[in-house]
């Protein structure tokens, strides 16, 4: 009862709102393609999220993979909306940049972080990212530092 109670307090203090609409997204990372259902988040400072989840209890996977999300998050919601090239952050911040995106969720729901040139468009109010490499840790030379291929994806907002 006690946890509930946290955590509902701690996601009314996180987002100002969470829209849900009736739009599907796709991605695939290291040739896995996941399909789901779209929704959006504003944080208390601004920063905006748009969140891919994935979750199919029919498919062969799903005790390996019963839940996935990608999650890409922007400086604000205009930035958002007015679309364009965003570098993908290279560093861990709780406040995004203007001009910059932050990749999580997927494989644990961490962060993963790009290369320091790696970017994905907005065209449309659809985040498009085709063909880049991102990594588990902000330093791309780490001998541990597990890295994705985000093959393709294609996840329209509103």
């Amino acid at each position: 009862m006690k946890t509930s109670f946290v955590t509902l307090l701690l996601s009314a203090l996180l987002f100002d709102f969470n829209n849900t609409n009736d739009q599907q997204g796709t991605y695939t990372i290291d040739g896995k393609t996941y399909n789901g259902k779209v929704s959006t988040q504003e944080f208390v400072n601004k920063n905006f999220s748009v969140l891919c989840e994935y979750s199919d209890e029919s498919s062969p996977d799903y005790k390996k993979w019963k839940y996935d999300l990608l999650q890409v998050t922007f400086h604000n919601k205009a930035e958002a909306l007015k679309g364009g090239v965003f570098k993908i952050s290279s560093t861990s911040s709780i406040n995004q940049e203007s001009g910059y995106v932050s990749i999580g969720g997927h494989d644990g729901f961490t962060n993963l972080f790009g290369d320091g040139s790696s970017t994905i468009t907005v065209t449309n109010k659809t985040i498009k990212i085709s063909n880049i490499k991102l990594f588990q840790y902000p330093a791309t030379h780490l001998s541990t530092n597990k890295n994705y291929l985000i093959n393709s994806v294609a996840i329209p907002f509103e």
